[in-house]
């Protein structure tokens, strides 16, 4: 498998905070599609939709089409949606334009309450994932359920909690509530955490998997920092070793008020001729982290896949750099990022797509420039989210990477 540029769009002129020159809008690799989020600005660069979070739905939704498109493939390829939307209230008008496209079953996916997109007048951005199927490859729907019933603000009608697409599992983001939609753990972190986890266990024992083995990334979602210290440790103990390439997130809310946790993963299930290795992993003590334990995962190489860890102003080895510097921190990221990436058997060149989590959107004025830097002339796909919070105040910025290395020619 290689990877191809379907489509590049030029940032200049978008005003975004930081950013400038070509972003690639959508990369496929082999059956694989990435698409960079898409807002209420068109592949034409107009922006749509101010004040309306239903219209910068609807832009966003259209983008995509047309770029799955271009990659060879449909709507109904699509297996994974992630949905930002910077006010829980505008859920009830966005989710069901999101619906209108995905008539039968919408995809995999996680919706997270940030604090705010790339511009003030952006209100929605939605980040999506294809894997068009050939003769030898076909995507498979594991598990999905009608989620009308659970009060959730626009969300109506069934919703895929798996897909298994090639070796890789797409799955839902998962919180306390169980798989047929009964809440666990009002108020209580750790129960809700388990109840995610446990969730977890099942599709992926129902894709041919494992949680201990075959998770290969994590993203982990909580409302207030201080979650971290009873919801970790739960998480944690699902995996009997180290943890995998995770990335940590402090967010404004989560799909409703009673929810205080979510974990949006990924599986990676070997074959004979595609299996994973860790790269490299570090000890989390050091860190200083709230909840952090044990060993944790810093990249894996899954097939032509790398899944990295969220990188920060840390060394590899956890030293904090860049106090109170968001240019500092970006640049010690991206470092981890190449080094990692190198350790795995490719190069910063093969990274597909890349997301940016900020805890001021005025952080993108100093980090964005260095990230341009270690990218060169064409930013991957990706996305630019501003955070309540990340893993300690002194964090500035955290940059999520994924990588895929072709197959030799």
């Amino acid at each position: 498998m290689r990877k191809q540029l379907v489509h590049a769009q030029d940032y200049t002129s978008l005003g975004m905070p930081g950013s400038r020159g070509f972003s690639a809008s959508c990369i496929r690799a082999g059956n694989y599609v990435y698409i960079t989020g898409q807002t209420a600005f068109t592949l034409d660069g107009e922006l749509v939709g101010v004040g309306d979070p239903a219209a910068q739905a609807r832009q966003a939704m259209e983008n995509i089409k047309l770029l799955i498109e271009k990659a060879g493939g449909t709507l109904s390829d699509i297996v994974k949606l992630t949905v930002y939307v910077t006010d829980r209230a505008y859920r009830a008008t966005a989710y069901p334009v999101i619906r209108g496209y995905f008539p039968d079953v919408w995809p995999c996916g996680t919706g997270f309450v940030i604090k705010g997109l790339a511009r003030q007048e952006l209100l929605v951005e939605i980040d999506a994932w294809g894997f068009i199927d050939d003769e030898s490859t076909r995507k498979r729907l594991i598990r999905a359920r009608d989620v009308s019933d659970l009060g959730v603000p626009g969300r109506t009608g069934v919703v895929a909690q798996c897909i298994r697409a090639g070796n890789l599992v797409y799955l839902q983001g998962q919180v306390g509530w169980t798989l047929d939609g009964g809440l666990v753990g009002a108020g209580d972190v750790a129960a809700q955490a388990r109840q995610a986890m446990e969730n977890i266990t099942t599709l992926m024992e129902m894709a041919g998997g494992s949680v201990a083995d075959d998770i290969v990334r994590a993203i982990f979602a909580v409302p207030e920092r201080e979650y971290r210290r009873t919801a970790y440790p739960v998480i944690y103990s699902y995996f009997g070793g180290p943890v995998p390439a995770g990335t940590g997130l402090v967010v404004e809310g989560l799909a409703t008020q009673e929810l205080l946790v979510e974990v949006d993963s990924w599986g990676f299930i070997d074959s004979p001729t595609a299996k994973k290795r860790h790269v490299r992993t570090h000890d989390l003590a050091p860190a200083g982290m709230p909840g952090g334990q044990g060993r944790a995962i810093q990249a894996t190489r899954a097939g032509n896949w790398v899944f990295v860890q969220g990188q920060v102003g840390w060394t590899l080895d956890s030293e904090i750099v860049g106090i109170g510097d968001a240019a500092a921190q970006a640049r010690q990221a991206m470092e981890n990022i190449k080094t990692l990436m190198e350790m795995a058997g490719g190069s910063i060149a093969d990274v597909v797509r890349i997301v940016v989590y900020v805890t001021d959107r005025e952080v993108r004025h100093a980090a964005y420039p260095v990230i341009q830097e270690y990218v060169g002339d064409l930013w991957p796909c990706g996305s630019g989210i501003v955070v309540k919070g990340l893993a300690r105040p002194e964090l500035l910025v955290e940059i999520d990477a994924y990588g895929f290395i072709d197959d030799p020619e």
